[in-house]
């Protein structure tokens, strides 16, 4: 709050510029909205572990499962927000059930359910005997919900290649503690990846396009200076961080692709700064 870019206006006034062909502007990730008793906001993201978690369904407000819940955070939120021009997707609602929240929590709310009545109370999480009344309190469509929950159980088997399991990201053993062969009391084998929402009541959290960082920055060479529209650099001016125009191009591929090139770049831009300090006037600067 209060951010005005004052900065970048002074950048832009010696003749720094854009630079462009990102894949998008910022990292994103889905994140969850709770509002505090003393009526402030916090938004929590919800990584790839966060959403991707076996037992986690994602749904429109058509109730229809339009993506991979396991795909990258990035990828997750940016498909929300493109998905939004050809169906209602913001928000978009991720479902589990008793045995889910059990494992893995949901949002703010952790395993074993701690924090989960607080969660109920102040309407972060909705809960509701059957699938048909979680619709009804969320007012999105109970058929497409119950039809692609059961559509999401029918694909769970640990033996199978099915389209979710052909995604790295998906096959991941997010479920660590159980091995792949423990025998389950309502389903032969859990899924190290996936599992059914079968098991009320049920659980859902609103998810909304957070972003995490800038992508976009000034351009500059492998020293952090930032440079002109001709490429030239201009004296003195360094641009780091968010502030630098990312090297991942507007693609998240693991985390820390933000802070570090920042810590990279940041060492090499006091290392130029020094090392141009003790140049005589004449030469610290291009013609």
């Amino acid at each position: 709050p209060g951010h005005t870019g004052t900065a970048h206006t002074l950048a832009e006034r010696l003749g720094a510029v854009y630079g462009t062909g990102a894949m998008s502007d910022c990292f994103w990730a889905p994140v969850s909205l709770r509002t505090r008793p003393d009526g402030s906001t916090v938004a929590m993201p919800h990584l790839n572990i966060a959403q991707g978690s076996p037992r986690m369904v994602a749904v429109d407000a058509n109730g229809v499962r339009y993506l991979n819940e396991a795909m990258p955070h990035h990828l997750f939120a940016i498909e929300m927000q493109e998905a939004q021009a050809g169906a209602p997707t913001i928000p978009t609602y991720l479902i589990t059930d008793a045995v889910g929240m059990t494992r893995y929590g949901l949002g703010m709310v952790r395993a074993q359910g701690w924090g989960l009545k607080a969660a109920l109370t102040e309407g972060y999480l909705v809960s509701a005997p059957t699938l048909r009344a979680l619709a009804a309190k969320l007012e999105i469509r109970a058929a497409p919900l119950t039809d692609s929950v059961l559509q999401f159980n029918s694909q769970w088997n640990p033996n199978a290649d099915d389209a979710d399991g052909a995604s790295a990201t998906r096959q991941r053993p997010v479920d660590s503690r159980r091995p792949m062969t423990e025998a389950e009391s309502d389903w032969q084998m859990l899924s190290a990846s996936m599992g059914p929402v079968h098991k009320p009541p049920f659980y859902a959290v609103k998810l909304y396009p957070g972003d995490v960082s800038a992508v976009t920055g000034f351009t500059t060479d492998d020293r952090a200076r930032v440079l002109n529209a001709q490429g030239v650099p201009i004296a003195g001016l360094y641009a780091v961080g968010s502030d630098m125009h990312s090297i991942m191009g507007g693609v998240d591929p693991a985390p820390g692709c933000a802070l570090g090139p920042a810590l990279v770049f940041a060492s090499l831009a006091a290392r130029d700064a020094s090392a141009r300090a003790q140049m005589p006037a004449r030469l610290r600067d291009p013609s």
